[in-house]
C-alpha cells in the first residue's frame, strides 16, 4: 500500500536508527496511514502536535488529513469508525500523532 509522506526527524527515530544516522548515512522513515496513532493528549515525547485539516468519513475507515505543527508537512492517517467515534474529532481541532510502525530506509547514494 501507499505510505504517508511523513518524514520523521532523526531526533524522533528509535535509538538504533540514530546510531546509524550518526555516521555518513542519512535515513528517511515512512509510516502507513493506518499505522499512525491519533490521540487528544500527548502520550509521550515522541508524539507530534497536528491540526485536523480534513475528515473523509465515507467508507469503512475514516481518513484524516493532518498538518504537523512542527513544520513537517501534511500527514494522512486512517482510523477505524469505532476509534473515530471515541475521539469525537472535528476539522480544526488539535491532536497528537505518533507512528506505531516506522519503516526506515537508509539513503544510498552509490551507483
Amino acid at each position: 500500500g501507499e505510505y504517508a509522506r511523513s518524514t520523521q526527524e532523526v531526533r524522533k527515530l528509535p535509538s538504533t536508527v540514530k546510531k546509524l544516522t550518526n555516521t555518513a548515512w542519512q535515513a528517511v522513515a515512512y509510516v502507513r496511514p493506518h499505522d499512525i496513532e491519533v490521540t487528544r493528549e500527548q502520550a509521550d515525547a515522541g508524539a507530534t502536535r497536528a491540526i485536523i485539516r480534513h475528515l473523509h468519513t465515507a467508507g469503512p475507515v475514516v481518513r484524516l488529513e493532518l498538518e504537523r505543527q512542527d513544520g513537517g508537512g501534511v500527514v494522512e492517517a486512517e482510523l477505524s469508525r469505532e476509534r473515530y467515534r471515541e475521539l469525537h474529532l472535528e476539522v480544526g481541532e488539535h491532536v497528537f500523532i505518533r507512528p506505531r510502525d516506522l519503516r526506515v530506509f537508509l539513503e544510498d547514494y552509490t551507483i
